[in-house]
């Protein structure tokens, strides 16, 4: 029992090594490379690409079964979870394309509701 399970992990990391990992810059211009109306589009993109990323990572893959947008999937999930990436930092980076900065007022922060109390 205790072999086949070795076994079993050995090939998953394996198959799993197939998919080139990223780095910071080319997550970050993945996302900035996304289209978008809004921020939320960006969100969305990276939601459901973690998903799915998760799903194929645990379960296992072969590389040639994937898709280019599978491929991305694993790799951002892969650069997430598995790196010591500053996500505090990265998050900050994708933050500042939408914000907007007026001289009066300073800058918005793409979350805030813009909403004071009097």
């Amino acid at each position: 029992m205790k072999s086949s399970v070795v076994l079993l992990f050995c090939f998953l990391g394996l198959v799993l090594c197939d998919i080139p990992d990223i780095d910071e810059d080319e997550f970050f211009t993945l996302v900035m490379s996304v289209p978008h109306r809004d921020l939320s589009e960006r969100y969305l993109f990276l939601k459901e690409h973690i998903l799915q990323g998760g799903k194929l990572y645990s379960t296992g893959y072969s590389e040639e079964d994937l898709d280019d947008n599978s491929k991305i999937s694993i790799q951002i999930y892969k650069f997430l979870y598995n790196s010591d990436a500053d996500l505090d930092e990265i998050v900050s980076d994708l933050q500042v394309d939408d914000t907007v900065c007026l001289p009066v007022i300073g800058c918005i922060d793409p979350g805030d509701s813009a909403v004071r109390p009097t």
